[in-house]
């Protein structure tokens, strides 16, 4: 073993050892029999401490004259203190997959003792994702009959792992939902394996899993600090039940789903080519660490490109589409998430076809629902959003009725609320068409054809006596600054004006409206009390906004302004979202946290944002609603008879314990 010296001279210590430990069976090559390669870190000064350790074992050989130089150039890679963290672990994958290639069947037989170590048992969201990879038409069976064919006690795990575990990524998948689905049956208990080098993909699977399920830090994924508020404070906010109903699938992809694709994609030239997404998949690290600083991007259009595409490239068919949707599910429930509305584009360029990718995306959100239901009781409803985009892009471009031309972005409007109508029909849960993208440039106004349709089809639908089949639209606005460019006048929209249209396009008694953001309307108070008027509600995403540059930071935003009633504020109904929760490493709590450090939201605020987005979620079945609401009070009352969270309520009351209790301390 050799012990590098930093090469600077410093406080910080570090020390390393890189070696392979097992006797060679002859002079001139290194063969080493159930061997180990091993590579330790350890380096830290007064405000850091890291320690890496990898281990990895198998059968390999390698000739001296091609371990000595390639164990050189590893001692004199981490000996550089900027560069090691960001890429040992890269090197010496790159290093095992030369030596001992990853085997799929012994990934299968390393998870066989995990199927048995596991109360939950082969998940059922690998088991369906599989057969709608595969074109089985099994993958229309009921989760119940699912786990009666496939998961029955006469199954063989053998002959099922074969047939559906046929990757390292499948691999991964399969170790990740197993730690997950197990962790929530059974909380604390956490799945192992052991680190050999073949096992990679099912140790990291078990890993990402295990911390996004650990106790009251399913924030660690996204990299909010625990220590930010009370113990006690987080817990109050941790078990109220919760409402989101502005969070998009692009943005919103797991983790999982992008470690999933990075180990398909890392040989291929697309990948390699692809610095940023390297640097994401490897070190989860879209931002400093959390979520903001000089490296976010002040600009919607910026950031969507920049960190949005990173996600949504691991979303590229109808069973990743399936997969994403059951893992985000999976979150909610541990967020204590009631009720959702999840919003996608059924038009992408990787769909082929979007009646059959929107209920994929159901099926997932329905399993993952029925799960949580059957481990632990928690009930969870949702509906889907289809969402069209502002942004020019190449489409039909001729209106079939009249044959008149029309703008791209307008005519593929048009086309997204065909399919909406349409997957309606066939029992798709579509209750709400949204128009998301930048205002600049684009105007809402250049799409009030699309107001008009979808206007008219809710009027028909109320007139037939089946107001239940209604679709609600929730518009993007208010979220810039302005809206435009000086090149094109018509667009040329400040915040509040573009709210404004959005309204008056949208609203009428059948189609009910909210607004997406809509921080610029705290300018207009006349606009404020046509939407109290109407009944209008606003998403808001607070780090959303800080991170596009809607606001310089919290303090600025207008979230109790809006919601508080008067005197204090303008009593609007308002419900706080993610936007993007991947994209931006937060969660509903931790949005909650946020407004709690940096607004002084009190349990009273906190409470009026759930109600508020029941009361404006798109659920036309008022019997439905109505249960929704009753079950959503109910747990609040048992939350605030509770003792310990009682006295945390109290403590908010007064402004100095209030203090304390932001600061962490209980």
């Amino acid at each position: 073993m050799l012990r590098p010296v930093l090469p600077i001279q410093t406080k910080p210590f570090f020390s390393a050892q890189v070696g392979v430990q097992g006797p060679p069976k002859s002079q001139n090559s290194l063969v080493y029999p159930h061997s180990k390669a091993s590579v330790q870190l350890h380096f830290g000064s007064e405000q850091t401490d890291f320690h890496h350790e990898g281990h990895y074992e198998g059968d390999f050989s390698i000739p001296r004259a091609i371990w000595k130089p390639v164990r050189n150039y590893l001692l004199r890679l981490i000996s550089y203190w900027d560069k090691a963290l960001d890429f040992v672990d890269d090197k010496l994958a790159k290093l095992w997959r030369m030596l001992a290639p990853v085997s799929v069947p012994i990934l299968q037989e390393a998870l066989i003792p995990l199927l048995h170590q596991s109360s939950a048992g082969f998940p059922v969201g690998l088991l369906r994702a599989s057969l709608i990879r595969k074109g089985s038409p099994d993958a229309m069976l009921s989760y119940q009959a699912l786990q009666e064919k496939y998961l029955s006690k006469t199954t063989d795990p053998t002959l099922l792992l074969k047939n559906l575990v046929d990757s390292e990524s499948q691999a991964y998948l399969a170790s990740h939902l197993m730690a997950m689905e197990t962790a929530i049956k059974t909380p604390g208990q956490k799945l192992q394996v052991d680190s050999k080098p073949s096992l990679r993909p099912l140790r990291i699977g078990i890993n990402d899993a295990n911390a996004v399920v650990a106790r009251r830090t399913t924030e660690l994924l996204y990299g909010h600090h625990r220590h930010s508020v009370a113990n006690g404070l987080y817990n109050l906010i941790l078990a109220s039940p919760k409402v989101v109903l502005h969070e998009h699938y692009r943005g919103c992809a797991p983790m999982a789903m992008v470690r999933a694709w990075f180990i398909e994609q890392q040989h291929s030239k697309a990948y390699k080519g692809n610095d940023a997404l390297q640097e994401f998949c490897r070190t989860d690290r879209l931002f400093t660490p959390d979520g903001e600083g000089p490296l976010y991007q002040r600009s919607l259009n910026r950031f969507r490109l920049k960190n949005d595409n990173l996600v949504s490239v691991s979303i590229h068919s109808d069973d990743t589409a399936y997969l994403a949707a059951y893992m985000y599910t999976m979150r909610l429930g541990l967020e204590n998430v009631r009720y959702f509305e999840y919003r996608l584009n059924p038009l992408s360029k990787n769909v082929k076809n979007p009646i059959r990718y929107a209920k994929a995306i159901q099926q997932g959100l329905d399993d993952a629902r029925t799960f949580l239901y059957q481990s632990r009781g928690q009930k969870i409803d949702g509906n889907l959003i289809f969402s069209a985009d502002r942004q020019p892009k190449a489409g039909v471009v001729m209106n079939a009725q009249s044959g008149k031309q029309l703008d791209p972005r307008v005519s593929l409007a048009m086309q997204v609320l065909d399919v909406a109508i349409q997957a309606k029909k066939e029992g798709v849960r579509v209750t709400g068409f949204d128009i998301q993208g930048d205002e600049a440039g684009y105007a809402i106004t250049d799409f009030k054809p699309v107001a008009d349709a979808l206007k008219a089809y809710n009027r028909n639908v109320c007139q037939n006596g089946h107001a239940e089949l209604r679709i609600g639209a929730t518009i993007h606005a208010g979220e810039t600054p302005f809206s435009g460019l000086l090149s094109h006048p018509k667009s040329y929209l400040t915040g509040q004006q573009s709210v404004e249209k959005a309204i008056e396009l949208f609203w009428d008694p059948t189609t009910p409206v909210r607004i997406g953001h809509g921080i610029r309307a705290i300018y207009d108070p006349r606009l404020l009390k046509t939407c109290v008027e109407k009944n209008i509600g606003f998403e808001q995403c607070p780090k959303s906004n800080v991170q596009t540059g809607a606001v310089s930071y919290y303090t600025e935003l207008p979230t109790l302004t809006l919601s508080r009633p008067s005197p204090e504020g303008h009593g609007l109904l308002v419900n706080i979202s993610c936007d993007n929760r991947t994209t931006s490493k937060t969660n509903s709590c931790n949005e909650l946290v946020k407004l709690t450090r940096h607004l002084g939201a009190r349990h009273a605020d906190r409470k009026k944002f759930q109600t508020d987005g029941m009361e404006m979620a798109f659920i036309f079945d008022p019997v439905e609603k109505q249960r929704l609401q009753n079950e959503m009070m109910a747990t609040y009352r048992q939350i605030e008879s509770h003792d310990k969270h009682r006295r945390i309520i109290a403590l908010e009351q007064d402004e100095k314990s209030f203090r304390t209790l932001i600061d962490g301390q209980d």
